[in-house]
C-alpha cells in the first residue's frame, strides 16, 4: 500500500487529482488496478476526472449531484462483475425439488467450492470462495477438476448411484472460510464485487493457491453421503 502511494505522489503532481484519486479503502479491498498509463491518461489535456456521484442520464449527456450537465457523444458504462447476485446460469435442481438458484440468492455456499449439499453428483469449477485475486484461476480450477475426477471414479469403482456432500461438512468449511475471509483486505469494508449486499464474501478464497490445491488431494469419504445402487 505504501509503494502504490508513492508510485500515485510520483505519478500525479497535481494535489487536487491525487487527492481524488487516493482511495479510501485498503488495497486490495477492490481489485487492484494494474497499469503503467492509467495516471497519464487521465492528465491528458483532453482528460477531465469527475467524481461526483451520477444524479440521472439527460439529453445530452449526464447530471451530476452538484447540478452540473456534462455533456457526451458517447457514454461508456464500465460498472463491473455482479458475482454476489449471478446465481446459476441455468436451472439446477436438487432433490426433493430444492432449486440452486434460489438457495445462492443470499450468497454462494459450496463444499470445497464444488460440491452443495442436496444436490448429488453436481461438481464445480470456479464456484464459491475458489477466486484467486492474486493468481492464475486455472490453478484452482486444474485442482477441481481433478477432485471431480476422483469423486467420479469412487461412483464407478464402488457401484454407487450418487455421491451426495453431507450438509454438516459443508456448513463447516464454510465457517472457516468465512472466519479466515473476516481478517482480509477483501472484507475490510469497502463496497465491491466480491461480497454479496449484506457484506457476505461468496467469492475470494483467503489463502495461497497451493494451500487450496492441498485441500482438494484428499477426497474424505467420509464427508459424503453414498446411495448404492442396490
Amino acid at each position: 500500500e505504501k509503494v502504490a502511494q508513492v508510485h500515485l505522489r510520483n505519478q500525479v503532481k497535481d494535489k487536487w487529482l491525487r487527492r481524488q484519486l487516493n482511495p479510501d479503502f485498503r488495497i486490495g479491498c477492490k481489485r487492484v488496478l494494474m497499469s503503467n498509463d492509467y495516471y497519464p491518461a487521465l492528465q491528458r489535456p483532453n482528460c477531465k476526472l469527475i467524481t461526483w456521484p451520477i444524479v440521472n442520464l439527460c439529453e445530452k449527456g449526464i447530471r451530476t449531484v452538484e447540478g452540473i450537465e456534462h455533456q457526451f457523444d458517447c457514454i461508456v458504462f464500465a460498472t463491473g462483475f455482479d458475482v454476489g447476485n449471478a446465481g446459476t446460469p441455468f436451472p439446477v435442481q436438487g432433490l426433493d425439488g430444492r432449486e440452486l438458484g434460489q438457495e445462492w440468492r443470499a450468497g454462494a455456499r459450496a463444499y470445497k467450492s464444488i460440491n452443495v449439499a442436496g444436490y448429488p453428483n453436481l461438481y464445480f469449477t470456479f464456484g464459491p470462495n475458489s477466486g484467486p485475486g492474486h493468481n492464475s484461476a486455472l490453478v484452482y480450477m486444474e485442482s477441481q477438476l481433478e477432485y471431480a475426477v476422483k469423486g467420479i471414479r469412487k461412483i464407478l469403482d464402488g457401484n454407487l448411484l450418487a455421491l451426495d456432500v453431507n450438509a454438516s461438512a459443508q456448513s463447516a468449511f464454510n465457517r472457516t472460510i468465512q472466519k479466515r475471509l473476516a481478517k482480509t483486505n477483501w472484507n475490510s469494508g469497502c463496497k465491491s464485487w466480491y461480497l454479496t449486499a449484506d457484506g457476505f464474501n461468496a467469492t475470494m478464497y483467503p489463502g495461497f493457491a497451493t494451500q487450496y490445491s492441498a485441500q482438494m488431494n484428499e477426497f474424505k469419504e467420509s464427508d459424503y453421503h453414498a446411495v448404492s445402487t442396490v
